[in-house]
């Protein structure tokens, strides 16, 4: 449900985030 979506959310932030701080690291 909503939850879900939210977590699915926060995950990509993350990703988005961990890719920003470490740009190079999996560039591929």
């Amino acid at each position: 449900m909503v939850a879900t979506g939210r977590r699915c959310i926060i995950n990509l932030l993350n990703l988005f985030l961990f890719h920003k701080q470490r740009p190079g690291t999996m560039s591929q």
